[in-house]
């Protein structure tokens, strides 16, 4: 047994080599939406990931500017969404 973040396992999942007995999100997953959650047989247990940039401390705000725009960009890109969805990925924002 082991908790692994689903971008990570979802291939073995569909693929029948990995049996996912359920996410720790507090609703299914729509690219696994046979897996049930795991608060639908412990009451109110949720568990969420997130993902960040992160940058040094004292980064001029111009940069940080720049990389918000930057990635801002990047995630707006149809081929992208397209991409984290069908990972899953998008539903751990």
């Amino acid at each position: 047994m082991m908790f692994d973040n689903i971008p990570g396992s979802i291939g073995h999942i569909k693929t029948g080599k990995v049996r996912a007995l359920g996410v720790t999100a507090a609703k299914r997953v729509a690219a696994i939406p046979d897996v049930p959650t795991i608060g639908e047989t412990v009451p109110g247990y949720e568990v969420s990931i997130w993902y960040g940039i992160a940058a040094p401390r004292g980064t001029p705000p111009e940069i940080v500017g720049k990389l918000n725009q930057a990635v801002n960009a990047v995630l707006a890109d149809p081929k992208l969404q397209a991409r984290l969805a069908s990972s899953a990925a998008s539903s751990c924002r």
